[in-house]
């Protein structure tokens, strides 16, 4: 079995709830619980470690009590705890990068020698490190980054400290499993995954099969439906996942790409953010004639440095319940999508899913 075969996404089904990417400080106070910070001490066992490796609304999410997540342990030495709290930025980057070096050279040699294994990987820096070969060509570089050795440690701590976090680890870049980086043709951004258990599973809107269908996505679907210029029209399905859009080219992208049950925004601030600007930068500066579509002041922020001059952009409110009617209902961005692709001679995009 293929490395690329095995980490495509499963499609669990169960469960409900959606966090469809609200500016921090709003959802502050929108939210009573506020995400729980991971102590200087626990991402400095985490790196100490020798693994390899505007304007939604928020809806309470299924605390599925079966719900699991990949979990390792770590025991580092109190003297080594000590140490990694003193190490320099040059430090922490220097062990990323042997570190990203010793896993990658440990995969060519069992390749090599037939002895490789398809194991779920149990860190970020694992999964990272086995998308494929084109992102990984294009995003490599990120892997070796101090800002990227923080973010594996403190990802790695907060599953060692028991919290559930979306999607799993084996899902957590399933957009660049889906949307093939040589074919990207469209781009939408997302902010910060599903929070409710087994939503998530690496697709911005998205959900698995099974699951309720969360109001931003449903909008989507209205806005599709309403859009005259769709044909044939477009009829919402039963469901929320959108992998046949990510397969056709639209790489749907979140900019925090986890996040811990039940706390919206939980994870940002801890690297996701940087490393999902070096994924828009890289799209901006290997690509041409990309069709952005931004829905929201973060996705606009998120997407400013995007070349104008080479690229596509729409911008339009969420399709959140709580700003679709500002403007993203008769956005009609989907058709204007495919008639600016037509224009360009390439494949226009099957919105309907079955």
């Amino acid at each position: 079995m293929s490395i690329r075969s095995f980490f495509k996404p499963p499609s669990p089904t169960a469960a409900v709830g959606e966090d469809d990417g609200v500016p921090a400080a709003k959802r502050a106070r929108l939210s009573a619980e506020t995400p729980e910070a991971v102590s200087a001490g626990a991402v400095a066992k985490a790196l100490a470690s020798p693994t390899a490796g505007d304007r939604p609304q928020h809806e309470t999410p299924d605390k599925d009590k079966n719900a699991t997540q990949n979990e390792t342990s770590l025991t580092p030495s109190s003297n080594a705890t000590q140490n990694a709290t003193s190490l320099t930025p040059e430090q922490l980057e220097r062990i990323a990068k042997n570190k990203a070096l010793a896993i990658e050279r440990k995969r060519e040699l069992e390749a090599k020698n037939g002895t490789a294994t398809s194991t779920v990987p149990t860190t970020v820096m694992e999964a990272a490190l086995a998308i494929p070969a084109r992102w990984k060509e294009e995003l490599k570089g990120e892997f070796g980054k101090a800002y990227f050795t923080k973010l594996v440690a403190f990802h790695t701590a907060q599953t060692n400290a028991k919290k559930m976090i979306f999607p799993p680890v084996a899902q957590v870049f399933s957009a660049f499993y889906a949307c093939d980086f040589d074919k990207v043709s469209v781009v939408i951004v997302g902010q910060d995954p599903y929070h409710g258990a087994r939503q998530a599973h690496g697709l911005a809107f998205s959900v698995q099969k099974g699951l309720q269908i969360p109001p931003s996505l449903r909008n989507m679907y209205k806005e599709l439906s309403e859009d005259t210029a769709i044909q044939p029209k477009f009829k919402a399905p039963n469901h929320g996942c959108l992998t046949k859009w990510a397969q056709q080219g639209v790489l749907l992208i979140n900019a925090c790409m986890s996040v811990e049950s039940g706390k919206a925004n939980s994870h940002q601030g801890q690297g996701w953010e940087t490393f999902t600007d070096a994924v828009i930068a890289a799209c901006n500066k290997r690509h041409s004639n990309l069709i952005f579509l931004l829905w929201g002041a973060p996705a606009a922020k998120k997407c400013s440095s995007v070349d104008m001059n080479r690229h596509t952009v729409l911008k339009a409110p969420h399709p959140s319940p709580l700003s679709a009617h500002r403007g993203f209902f008769g956005c009609k961005h989907f058709s204007q999508c495919n008639d600016k692709l037509k224009a360009l001679g390439r494949p226009t995009i099957d919105w309907q899913i079955e």
